[in-house]
C-alpha cells in the first residue's frame, strides 16, 4: 500500500516526458505524404491569415449585416442589414450566421468576420487532398491541394466576407458524401450529400444548385445498387433537398410583411422572388430582377452592353486603351458637370469630378499598375471611368441595368480568355488534357478486367469533370450579372483534375506507355497558355514568362530524356523523371505570384473582389513596408495574423529539414522531394518581393494610404445626428446600403436604407415616409445631389420619397455638421468619394413635419 501511495507523486513528470517522447516519435515517423499535407496546410493558413486585419471589413454591406444581427434574434434570423431591421441583405443568412457567431465569440471586428472564411479555405485544401488521394494516390492529392491553395481568386475569396469560401466548403463536403453514397449504394450518405447542397443553397441560393445535375448523374450511373433503388434514392434525396433548401424561404414568406424586414433586392418583398429574379434568372438571362435605374453620374437611363460599357446616353464612359509605356486614352465623354480625362490630364466642370481609378500619367506616359486590366484599362471587363452614385431622385449612377456588371463576353470561350481567366484557369489546359489520360487509363483497366465500370476512380473522374462542366456552362453563357470572382467555383475541379491528370501522365511515362509521351506536350501547352494570359499584363509577363518557359521547357526535356533512357538506365530514368515532375510545378509560379500579390494590395472595390493585378487603387497599394507597419488591431489579432503565419512557415520548414536529415532514402529520392519545395519557396519569395517593392508613392505614409481606402463617414454629421435624434428609431434615412453601411459600422445605430443594395428597391412610398416621420420613427433624410454616394438605381420608391422630402422638410445648413465635409477617400466603386455630409449631399430635417 505504501508503494502505491508514493508512486503517483512521480507520475505527472513521467507522463509529461512520455507525452513529449511520444510526440517526437510521431514526428519522426511521419511519412512524406503527411509532411507534404502539413506543409501545404501550414502554407495555406499562413497566406490566408497574413495581415488579415489590413482588409478591414472587406464588403461593408455584409459586415453591417453581421453587426446588426448581433443586436437581436430577429435580425439574426432574417439576416437584417441594419440594426432597425428595416431591410435584409440580398442573400440567405447562413453564411452570415457563421460570421456572426465568430463576431460574438471574438468580438466584432474585421478579423473576426473574415476568420470563418479562412478556416473554410484551409479545410477545403485538406478535403480536396483527401478526396483526390483516396482514389488517385497521395502524389495527386498533394498536387491538387497545392494547386487549390495557390489559386489566386481562391486566396482572395478566402480572405473576404463574401460567401464563396463557405459555399465551396459545403459543396466539397457534399462531394465527399456523394462518393461514399455511390461506392456503398447507401441512401443515408446520399441524404447527407444533398443536405449539404441544401445548406449551400441557403448560402448563395441557386448557385449552390448548379452542381446538382452532375451529382444526380453520378449517383444514377455509379451507385452500387439496382437501378430502381437508385431512382427511389434520388427521389427521397430530392424531397430532403427541398426541405433543407426551402425551409428558411417558406418560413420567411409565411410571416406577414409588416412583421419582418423587407426582403432586399426582391421586387415584391418575398424570398421566392429573390430566388427566381435577382439571384436567379437575373444572373443568367439578364434584365431580370430588381436592378432599376438611372445612368451613371445622374445621367438618364441607358442600355449597358455586355462588357459593362454604358451606351446610348450622355456622359457615357469609355475604357482606356492602355498598355505599358503608352499614353492612356481613357475619356469620359461628359456633358457639363462631368470630367474629361485624356492622357492623364483632368479638366473639371461644375465641381464634379470623375477620376480614372487611380491612373497616373506623366507626359502622356502611363505609370503604375493600372495598365494591367482590373477595373481600368483594356482587360478588366469593367468600365475604366467612375460611376457617381445618385440620390433618392432616380439619379443613381453605377449599375443602371441588368447587364451592367458583366465580366467578359458570354460565349463558349469566355472562361479561357485572358481578361478574366487569370482568376482561376492557370492550370486548366493540363487539367483538361489530364482528363483524357484518366479516361484512357480507365478504359484500359476495364478491358483488362482490373477495374469495374462502377469504380471509385470513375466516380471521381465523373464528379470532378461534372462540377467543372456544370459551372463552366452556366458561367460561360450567363448574360446577366456576372462578376469575375464567381470563377472561384471552378478552382476545386481544376485543382483536382490537375493533380490527378498530372500524376496519371507521369505514371504512364514511367511505365513506358505511349500515353506518357503526352505529358511533355501537355506541359508545354499549359505553359503557352499561361504566356497568353500574361500578355494582358506586360509588367508581370516581363519576369514571369522567362520563369514559366524555362521551367516548362526544362521539364519537358527531362521527361523526354527519362522516357528514352527508361530501359537502359532505370536508376537514371527514375531520378530524371522525378526532376521532370518537379519542374512541372513551375506552372504554379504565376498563380502563386498573383496570389501573393494580393497580400500587399488593397482592392479598388471590396464589394467586387478580384485577383487580377490592376484591380486595386494606386492609393491602395501598400508597397514598401515592414510587416509590422500600420498595425491597428489588438495584440491577439496581430499575433494571429502576423506571428502565427510566420511561425507556421518556420515550423513547416523545420519539419521538412528534420525529415530530410533523418531520412534514409537515397539522394536521388531526396532530390525529387527537395526540388519542388525549394522552387515553390523561391517563387513565393520572388513574387512577394515583387509585390512588396513596387508602386509605393515616396511622399505618402502607409497609414495615410490605408486610411484613404476606407469609406469614412463624416464624424461631424454623425455627431449632429446623434445629438438631435430626438428619440427616433432611425438615426437617418439614406438611399442605399453603400451610404448606410459606414454609418452603421461606425455607430451601431439603425439607418434606413430606402433603396436597398442597388438603390432601386421599392420599400417605401411617400405616404409611408410621411407616416414614419409623424410617428417619430425617422427625422433626418440624407439626399445625394447626383454625388458619389447616392443610389445605384433610383427606383420609384426613392423618387417619390425624394420629392416628398424636398417639398416638406427643411434643409440643414452644412455648417452645422461639416467640420471636414470635403475629405475624400476611395469609395467602393474605385474612384474618389466624398464623406457623408459632403457638399454633394444634403441633409433634411423633417422634425417640423412631425410637430405639425
Amino acid at each position: 500500500m505504501e508503494t502505491i501511495t508514493t508512486l503517483p507523486k512521480l507520475e505527472p513528470q513521467k507522463a509529461s516526458r512520455n507525452r513529449v517522447a511520444g510526440l517526437l516519435q510521431k514526428v519522426y515517423h511521419l511519412t512524406w505524404q503527411q509532411v507534404g499535407l502539413i506543409g501545404i496546410m501550414g502554407l495555406s493558413a499562413s497566406l490566408y491569415l497574413f495581415r488579415l486585419e489590413d482588409l478591414g471589413y472587406s464588403n461593408e454591406y455584409y459586415a453591417s449585416a453581421v453587426k446588426s444581427m448581433l443586436t437581436s434574434w430577429s435580425n439574426f434570423f432574417f439576416g437584417a442589414f441594419d440594426p432597425g431591421g428595416y431591410i435584409t441583405v440580398d442573400k440567405p443568412p447562413v453564411f452570415l450566421w457563421i460570421q456572426a457567431a465568430s463576431a460574438w465569440l471574438f468580438g466584432f471586428s474585421g478579423f473576426s468576420i473574415l476568420l470563418p472564411q479562412v478556416i473554410a479555405g484551409v479545410a477545403s485544401v485538406a478535403i480536396i487532398y483527401h478526396l483526390v488521394k483516396r482514389v488517385f494516390g497521395p502524389g495527386a492529392g498533394l498536387l491538387s491541394a497545392l494547386a487549390l491553395a495557390l489559386t489566386p481568386i481562391f486566396l482572395v475569396m478566402t480572405r473576404h466576407n463574401n460567401p464563396e469560401s463557405l459555399l465551396i466548403l459545403s459543396l466539397l463536403l457534399a462531394v465527399w458524401a456523394l462518393t461514399r453514397a455511390a461506392e456503398k449504394g447507401q441512401l443515408r450518405w446520399l441524404l447527407v450529400s444533398v443536405g449539404m447542397v441544401g445548406i449551400a443553397f441557403n448560402i448563395k441560393m441557386l448557385e449552390g444548385f448548379i452542381i446538382l445535375p452532375a451529382m444526380y448523374g453520378v449517383y444514377f450511373l455509379m451507385a452500387r445498387t439496382s437501378w430502381w433503388k437508385r431512382i427511389l434514392h434520388l427521389g427521397a434525396a430530392t424531397l430532403l433537398l427541398a426541405v433543407v433548401a426551402l425551409s428558411w424561404t417558406l418560413i420567411v414568406d409565411a410571416i406577414p410583411a409588416n412583421s419582418r424586414p423587407y426582403i432586399g433586392s426582391s421586387s415584391n418583398n418575398t424570398v421566392s422572388d429573390l430566388i427566381l429574379g435577382y439571384n436567379g434568372l437575373g444572373r443568367v438571362e439578364g434584365n431580370t430582377g430588381n436592378f432599376g435605374g438611372g445612368g451613371p453620374g445622374g445621367q438618364p437611363s441607358g442600355n449597358f452592353t455586355r462588357g459593362g460599357m454604358p451606351t446610348g446616353q450622355q456622359g457615357q464612359f469609355t475604357r482606356g486603351n492602355q498598355s505599358s509605356g503608352q499614353s492612356g486614352t481613357a475619356s469620359n465623354q461628359g456633358t457639363s458637370g462631368q470630367t474629361s480625362t485624356t492622357n492623364g490630364q483632368t479638366t473639371t466642370n461644375n465641381n464634379q469630378t470623375t477620376t480614372n481609378n487611380g491612373q497616373s500619367s506623366t507626359n502622356g506616359n502611363q505609370t503604375g499598375p493600372t495598365n494591367q486590366g482590373g477595373f481600368s484599362g483594356n482587360n478588366g471587363g469593367q468600365p475604366g471611368g467612375n460611376f457617381n452614385r445618385g440620390g433618392f431622385g432616380g439619379n443613381g449612377g453605377g449599375f443602371g441595368g441588368g447587364n451592367s456588371a458583366i465580366a467578359g463576353r458570354a460565349g463558349p470561350l469566355r472562361l479561357f480568355l485572358n481578361d478574366i481567366a487569370g482568376e482561376v484557369n492557370w492550370l486548366a489546359p493540363l487539367a483538361l488534357l489530364g482528363v483524357i489520360a484518366l479516361i484512357i487509363q480507365s478504359v484500359v483497366l476495364f478491358k483488362k478486367g482490373k477495374e469495374k465500370f462502377r469504380s471509385p476512380r470513375n466516380t471521381a473522374i465523373l464528379i470532378w469533370l461534372g462540377w467543372f462542366a456544370c459551372f463552366g456552362v452556366v458561367f460561360s453563357m450567363a448574360e446577366g450579372t456576372f462578376h469575375s470572382y464567381y470563377l472561384v467555383m471552378l478552382a476545386p475541379p481544376v485543382a483536382a483534375l490537375f493533380g490527378a491528370g498530372t500524376m496519371a501522365f507521369w505514371k504512364e511515362l514511367r511505365q513506358g506507355n505511349w500515353l506518357g509521351w503526352l505529358m511533355p506536350v501537355a506541359l508545354l501547352a499549359n505553359a503557352a497558355y499561361q504566356v497568353y494570359l500574361l500578355a494582358a499584363y506586360p509588367a508581370w509577363g516581363s519576369w514571369l514568362n522567362p520563369v514559366i518557359l524555362t521551367t516548362s521547357v526544362a521539364g519537358a526535356v527531362a521527361l523526354v530524356v527519362s522516357g528514352l533512357v527508361r530501359t537502359r538506365f532505370p536508376k537514371t530514368h527514375d531520378w530524371i523523371s522525378r526532376v521532370g515532375l518537379a519542374l512541372t510545378l513551375g506552372l504554379l509560379v504565376a498563380p502563386a505570384a498573383w496570389a501573393i500579390n494580393q497580400l500587399y494590395v488593397t482592392p479598388v472595390n471590396p464589394t467586387l473582389p478580384s485577383a487580377r493585378p490592376g484591380a486595386e487603387t494606386e492609393l491602395g497599394m501598400l508597397g514598401n513596408r515592414s510587416i509590422w507597419d500600420g498595425v491597428s488591431q489588438p495584440f491577439w489579432a496581430d499575433f494571429a495574423t502576423i506571428v502565427l503565419p510566420l511561425a507556421l512557415l518556420a515550423a513547416v520548414a523545420a519539419l521538412v529539414i528534420f525529415k530530410l536529415v533523418r531520412s534514409v532514402r537515397p539522394f536521388a529520392g531526396k532530390l525529387g522531394l527537395v526540388f519542388p519545395s525549394v522552387a515553390l519557396v523561391a517563387a513565393i519569395a520572388v513574387s512577394g518581393c515583387s509585390a512588396n517593392t513596387t508602386w509605393a508613392t515616396a511622399n505618402e505614409t502607409i497609414a495615410a494610404k490605408s486610411a484613404s481606402t476606407t469609406n469614412q463617414p463624416n464624424e461631424g454629421l454623425i455627431q449632429y445626428l446623434e445629438a438631435n435624434q430626438d428619440g427616433a428609431k432611425y438615426l437617418v434615412a439614406v438611399s442605399n446600403t453603400s451610404q448606410a453601411a459606414p454609418i452603421i459600422l461606425e455607430t451601431g445605430q439603425a439607418v434606413m436604407s430606402i433603396g436597398g443594395f442597388m438603390g432601386s428597391d421599392n420599400t417605401l412610398t411617400a405616404t409611408q415616409a410621411a407616416q414614419m416621420v409623424s410617428s417619430g420613427q425617422v427625422r433626418y433624410f440624407l439626399i445625394s445631389g447626383g454625388g458619389n454616394r447616392g443610389g445605384f438605381g433610383g427606383g420609384a420608391s426613392s423618387t417619390s420619397v425624394n420629392s416628398w422630402v424636398t417639398q416638406q422638410c427643411t434643409v440643414v445648413n452644412s455648417s452645422a455638421y461639416s467640420t471636414a465635409a470635403t475629405t475624400t477617400g476611395a469609395n467602393s466603386t474605385g474612384g474618389q468619394n466624398f464623406q457623408m455630409g459632403s457638399s454633394q449631399e444634403t441633409l433634411y430635417d423633417c422634425g417640423a413635419v412631425k410637430a405639425s
